[in-house]
């Protein structure tokens, strides 16, 4: 059996309006609140971020957000990159590069400082 998809509708006119619709293209009114589609609830946005409040009923978007948030696959995404180990090798050549400053500047400073 198929889902239904939810349907929404203008409380002012009665029309069948978008899901996005921020105004009724029928009669014009500004869609200030979400109306829940099962229990018809009420209420600001941001009321319903985590479902409706009342009845708890969520959309098939929010619970696949929820599912990739509880699985930490929604915040995996996110995560900056791990930096790369440095193999022994490098780590020695690094050594030796800055003994070589070391020992240069050492050299240039004994230099300078012999100078009459």
């Amino acid at each position: 059996m198929a889902k239904q998809k939810p349907h929404y509708f203008c409380e002012a006119c009665g029309a069948q309006v978008d899901k996005w619709d921020i105004q009724c293209p029928h009669c014009g009114k500004q869609f200030d609140s979400i109306k829940c589609p099962q229990c018809g609830h009420s209420g600001h946005a941001q009321e319903f971020s985590n479902g409706c409040p009342s009845c708890g009923f969520m959309s098939e978007e929010q619970k696949a957000i929820a599912v990739r948030k509880k699985t930490g696959s929604l915040s995996r995404s996110l995560t900056l990159p791990q930096p790369q180990t440095v193999s022994k090798a490098g780590r020695i050549a690094l050594i030796v590069f800055l003994l070589a400053v070391a020992g240069a500047l050492f050299y240039w400073i004994s230099v300078l400082a012999a100078r009459p």
